[in-house]
C-alpha cells in the first residue's frame, strides 16, 4: 500500500495534466498556453521531491519521492505532446 497509493495519486494528477494539455492543444495555437500544464506539473513535482527529501524523512518522504517521479514522467509526456507538430508541413 505504501507504493500503490503514491503511484495512483501521481497517475491521477498526471492524467489531469495530459488531458489539460490535449484540451489546450485543440483550443489554441499558442505554444506557451499548451506548455503550461506540463511546466506547472514539473514545478509541482520538483517541490514535492524537495519536500520529501529535505523536510520529511522516512517512509512518508519516500512516498513524496514516488509521487514526484511519477508526476515528472507525466509532465515530460505532456510537454512532448504540446510541442509535437500537427503533421507534415509542405
Amino acid at each position: 500500500m505504501m507504493i500503490f497509493a503514491p503511484i495512483g495519486l501521481g497517475v491521477f494528477v498526471g492524467a489531469i495534466v495530459i488531458l489539460l494539455t490535449v484540451f489546450f492543444r485543440k483550443q489554441t495555437d499558442s505554444r506557451v498556453i499548451k506548455n503550461v500544464p506540463g511546466i506547472v506539473g514539473t514545478f509541482a513535482a520538483l517541490y514535492l521531491f524537495y519536500k520529501g527529501f529535505f523536510e520529511v524523512r522516512g517512509f512518508e518522504g519516500a512516498a513524496y519521492g514516488v509521487i514526484s517521479i511519477t508526476l515528472i514522467i507525466f509532465s515530460l509526456i505532456s510537454i512532448t505532446i504540446a510541442n509535437k507538430g500537427k503533421g507534415a508541413v509542405s
